[in-house]
């Protein structure tokens, strides 16, 4: 179990950007509407907002996410959140707020841009996975899909959210 979430936490990269153009006024009232969401301030580096994970899976999981970050600098950030759906109507929309909330918290250090931000919205039926440009060569798009899809997406489904992470 160390050792996947080990391979996870080092290699999880996963990062979508909506291309194309937009109304800039239903832009600027969207990021609004996206940024007043966002909690203050996370928990630790596991912020179980929704409470999915026992008191012990949450150390374990941050104690590995503390001494992956004392080893390599990389910053880790897992948050469960969910949402309202009067908000956050489509993926595009679920991974703004989560890019704007790991930027928000700072996740990854200036300048080396090493942060990972896992989200999941288990009301929603989401996961999303933010990397800093610093680590986007760790793992390639279609690489961290694949553990998406083939490792924790089952578990979920499952209702195993800590084996799934």
């Amino acid at each position: 179990m160390r050792h996947l979430l080990g391979f996870i936490v080092i290699s999880f990269g996963l990062s979508f950007s909506s291309c194309g153009q937009e109304n800039k006024t239903h832009n600027k009232e969207k990021n609004y509407a996206l940024s007043h969401l966002i909690p203050g301030k996370p928990i630790g580096w596991v912020s179980d907002f929704e409470h999915i994970f026992t008191e012990s899976e949450v150390n374990y999981l941050d104690s590995l996410i503390s001494i992956h970050k004392a080893n390599t600098t990389n910053e880790l950030s897992l948050v469960t959140l969910n949402l309202d759906t009067s908000s956050i109507k489509s993926p595009e929309d679920f991974g703004q707020f989560s890019l704007k909330m790991f930027n928000a918290w700072g996740i990854g250090e200036k300048g080396k841009n090493n942060g990972i931000g896992v989200h999941m919205s288990p009301n929603l039926k989401m996961i999303r996975i933010e990397i800093g440009y610093g680590l986007n060569i760790k793992l390639t798009d279609e690489e961290a899909k694949q553990i998406i899809d083939r490792i924790i997406i089952p578990e979920f489904k499952n209702g195993n959210y800590f084996i799934g992470i």
